[in-house]
């Protein structure tokens, strides 16, 4: 009998990797999304918020697999409360839906903010709560509300903690502004631009997660997981931030880590990008929270997934390699300035 597999924000960036891996497995994909369209074909889509979900929405229907991949995300114009409702409030309405019918397995994708930020010391599972804002938070309260519905029905529960990621997508599918919209891609679209410069001496750690090496995590949780667990995923191991600027600057053809600047200085300056994209509504690749992230250490370490025997298939140098390459077919086609955009 065909596996049907329930996977919300499917019109998103991890989906748009993801719905072909299931498909390739043989498995049914029935997507929800509040957009119009998945961001690639699923056998059932169904466009709506999940806030409004109802447990009638779902009737009849029963998944050997749900993952639950929709959330609000971003570095620049989404409020506390936005993040409250779409993914909190959000993860409650599809959990009392999921209620009234039979699922087997529940995957949902939570975020590395949920634990300490900005310390060097190398995270893994075991690490405890720390969030440090609204998203973070968000994430924390709906796996809060996951771990009570697994207490409850005792299905196969998988917890997984991404940090920051990246790699190509359509912008035709997913819409230009979600493709581009990340740390990584604007990274190496100040390089190419020459608007970037190391805060610092780069000695930052940063680790990633190639959507590839993602989506064949979430699969390999989904196949390997009974009874609850959680995980975390990076790509291993992590690289300095100097050393990720290297690897971006040589495969777009430049040499060496390209200019330095003061921290504190860019930081001073920072709010006046802040009050520009305030009043006029332009996502600048510069603002606060962005420069706080780039020199915040991220050193997460996919424990549970090494102890389990997960291998990754793409190596950062590869990965970025890949990513760059599709920047540049980006840039061609599209002759887009990146650096000023209004959001839709």
């Amino acid at each position: 009998m065909q596996k049907k597999v329930l996977i919300t924000g499917a019109s998103g960036f991890v989906a748009e990797h993801l719905i072909p891996q299931f498909r390739k497995k043989g498995w049914f994909i029935y997507g929800t999304d509040r957009q119009d369209s998945p961001s690639v074909k699923c056998d059932v889509f169904k466009s709506i918020d999940l806030n409004d979900l109802k447990g009638a929405d779902l009737e009849g229907e029963s998944f050997d697999l749900v993952i639950h991949l929709a959330a609000a995300r971003a570095d620049w114009g989404v409020t506390d409360e936005e993040y409250f409702r779409d993914n909190v409030d959000a993860s409650r309405a599809l959990i009392e839906a999921l209620k009234e019918i039979e699922v087997k397995k529940v995957i949902f994708v939570s975020s590395i903010s949920v634990m300490p930020q900005d310390t060097n010391e190398c995270l893994e599972e075991d690490a405890p709560y720390a969030p440090i804002n609204a998203y973070g938070f968000s994430k924390r309260d709906a796996e809060y509300l996951f771990l009570d519905y697994h207490k409850e029905f005792k299905f196969d529960l998988s917890i997984i903690r991404p940090t920051v990621l990246y790699g190509p997508s359509n912008p035709e599918k997913t819409g230009i502004y979600r493709a581009v919209d990340n740390n990584i891609f604007r990274l190496i679209d100040g390089i190419y631009s020459k608007r970037f410069a190391i805060l610092g001496d780069g000695k930052t750690i940063k680790t990633t997660a190639y959507v590839k090496n993602f989506t064949d995590a979430i699969i390999f949780s989904a196949e390997n997981t009974k009874g609850y667990e959680l995980y975390v995923y990076a790509d291993y191991p992590p690289t300095f931030m100097v050393d990720l600027v290297k690897l971006i600057r040589s495969n777009l053809g430049k040499t060496g880590t390209g200019p330095r600047l003061p921290f504190k200085m860019i930081m001073n300056f920072s709010i006046i990008f802040d009050l520009f994209s305030k009043y006029t509504k332009i996502n600048l690749p510069i603002n606060q929270s962005r420069i706080k992230t780039f020199v915040r250490p991220t050193n997460f370490r996919p424990g549970n997934y090494i102890k389990k025997g997960f291998k990754q298939k793409y190596t950062t140098d590869k990965a970025i390699e890949e990513t760059v390459e599709w920047y540049l077919d980006l840039k061609q086609k599209y002759d887009h300035n990146f650096f000023l955009f209004k959001e839709k």
